[in-house]
């Protein structure tokens, strides 16, 4: 049994493909090698790994690159991040999956063109995505709203779900309360008004405002910088995105991870990873009203704080109570990513799943 995993869109250091599904392959006793596109930094460098640096290239060249490693080699299944890896994955395994995690087309896709080239390229990532579907043997989805469409195009082809969970082993019991003087916010994410940074900035000062006797720090992970005028009893820092568990470790020292993007069409209906490592911490969540995690994560649906991104007053109550209490949900918190929400519930199924793919 061998497992090619080819990301065109993906680092490797990715917490769902690296830590979840590799790793599970590879504990089962398979062979299973990872070919990225984006990113020649492991974190946990393996011989299994293959990357390069290649961020900046067109897709059409990044895949290229990734037949140049394939070169030579065959596998039982490949498993695949986007249209372009499936159509030419073939020539490489017998199987092919296709994960579909990413809209296509989306927002981010259709970024700088005039009307008309959104149109044709709209069009042509369309297409894309239906001939993905037709040479697929089966479908991996993230979250149920992108699967629809291929669930309805294609009815007989088999499907297993596989959830944005990390594994208990990434997020052991936290022994005792964080003690910190200094309240933590994080956001992470790009800085821009789509995705609620504007939002972010509005509300840590309102809070620092309103408290000035606290001491409050609002911790940026992005891959910019933006210049930020508050109090002085708010300090704000900005790093680059961290690796996976560097990321996952920071977690513990948060009170409150903050995400308030608009709630339009695209979002509403995109599951957010973070979300599910925020709780598995555990530390507080403020987030947009997503229906996507209602579809998905109802049980988390109704413990955490989903507000509206505009509904500032409501954000800034619950800042304030979570300032004055804010160990008060953690233990749900931890409590639904032990029994419902970590990878380690699904990780059987998807060995399952696996063998039967491999199967006549």
């Amino acid at each position: 049994m061998s497992v090619a995993i080819i990301l065109l869109s993906h680092e490797p250091n990715d917490c769902i493909y690296q830590y979840n599904i590799a790793y599970s392959l590879r504990k089962a006793g398979w062979q299973c090698d990872l070919y990225s596109a984006c990113n020649n930094h492991l974190e946990e460098p393996d011989s299994h790994t293959y990357t390069f640096d290649g961020v900046s290239l067109p897709l059409k060249e990044r895949a290229k690159q990734i037949k140049t490693l394939l070169k030579d080699k065959h596998y039982s299944i490949a498993i695949c991040d986007t249209p372009l890896g499936v159509s030419f994955a073939r020539q490489y395994a017998d199987k092919v999956i296709y994960y579909i995690t990413e809209w296509y087309p989306s927002k981010k896709n259709l970024r700088g063109l005039s009307c008309i080239g959104r149109l044709v390229k709209f069009q042509a990532l369309v297409l894309a995505s239906l001939w993905a579907g037709i040479r697929a043997d089966a479908f991996f989805f993230g979250e149920s709203y992108k699967a629809r469409p291929f669930r309805m195009l294609f009815p007989w082809k088999r499907y297993f779900y596989i959830p944005y969970y990390p594994r208990l082993d990434i997020f052991p019991p936290v022994e005792q309360d964080k003690k910190d003087s200094v309240f933590t916010f994080l956001y992470a994410g790009p800085l821009t008004a789509e995705k609620g940074w504007e939002r972010v900035k509005r509300l840590v000062k309102a809070i620092a405002d309103k408290y000035p006797r606290k001491q409050w720090k609002l911790l940026v992970l992005s891959d910019s910088t933006d210049e930020c005028t508050m109090p002085d009893n708010l300090t704000v820092s900005f790093e680059p995105y961290q690796p996976y568990r560097t990321f996952c470790n920071m977690l513990h020292e948060v009170d409150l991870c903050l995400d308030l993007r608009d709630d339009d069409y695209e979002n509403t209906h995109c599951l957010p990873i973070k979300l599910f490592h925020y709780i598995a911490a555990p530390a507080n969540v403020l987030y947009t009203d997503l229906k996507a995690i209602h579809k998905d994560a109802p049980t988390l649906a109704k413990a955490v704080a989903l507000v509206q991104p505009d509904d500032a007053e409501r954000q800034l109550e619950f800042v304030s109570h979570i300032a004055d209490s804010p160990s008060e949900s953690l233990r749900a918190f931890r409590q639904a990513f032990e029994q419902e929400y970590n990878w380690d519930c699904k990780e059987e199924p998807f060995l399952s799943f696996i063998k039967k793919i491999q199967q006549p």
